[in-house]
């Protein structure tokens, strides 16, 4: 909770400074096209004594905008992600990273801040395509689909820069709102997934 409501807090502030600074470019009503993102994830779990790092992946996608009021929208779309958890554990420390992959389902809601520039917040829905771990310190590789839920809840908070060329540039931060493990009668520990990304939507 403290971290949510830090994270609306911050980006609303953040926000409002750079509001004034947007050029006239106009918000059109309807809106689609390719998203390409670069994130990066970092794992939170508790009572395993691992230590979590950021750990670099990707987003794709389509995304859809639509204008729903003077200052108001909302967004959706369809968006595979890689979300990589990489940490280390143990003495002497081995180092792991669990990887996942997921068809994600945004909807966000989009507030005008000025011409140009946008904030959005809201829910989004991963449905898990995919989870490994692995480890090169001891040469291991492994499916853990079986030990991952298959739906990842996260919330997030934006702002988004919309250019005259039809390309918009973003940054998005999301908070794991679910406990992911799926395997508490072997590993009695909650396990939460935060991303930060940035990315580009080349509208169509």
């Amino acid at each position: 909770m403290n971290r949510f409501l830090t994270c609306l807090l911050f980006f609303f502030a953040i926000g409002t400074v750079f509001s004034q600074a947007t050029d006239s470019t106009g918000w059109s009503k309807k809106k689609g096209g390719l998203m390409i993102g670069f994130n990066v994830t970092e794992g939170e779990a508790s009572g395993i004594g691992a230590v979590y790092d950021w750990t670099a992946g990707f987003s794709i996608g389509f995304f859809y905008d639509m204008k729903t009021s003077k200052n108001g929208g909302i967004e959706t779309g369809i968006i595979i992600d890689r979300y990589n958890s990489g940490y280390f554990f143990g003495f002497p420390s081995i180092s792991a990273v669990d990887r996942f992959t997921y068809l994600s389902i945004p909807f966000y809601f989009q507030m005008q801040a000025s011409k140009g520039f946008n904030l959005n917040t809201g829910p989004k829905l991963g449905i898990l395509l995919s989870a490994t771990s692995e480890s090169d310190d001891v040469d291991l590789e492994f499916d853990v689909d079986d030990f991952v839920k298959g739906g990842l809840w996260q919330w997030g908070f934006g702002m988004e820069f919309n250019t005259r060329a039809n390309i918009d540039i973003g940054l998005r931060y999301l908070i794991g709102l679910n406990d992911i493990n799926d395997a508490r009668d072997i590993i009695d520990s909650s396990y939460n997934l935060h991303t930060a990304i940035l990315y580009v939507g080349f509208g169509f």
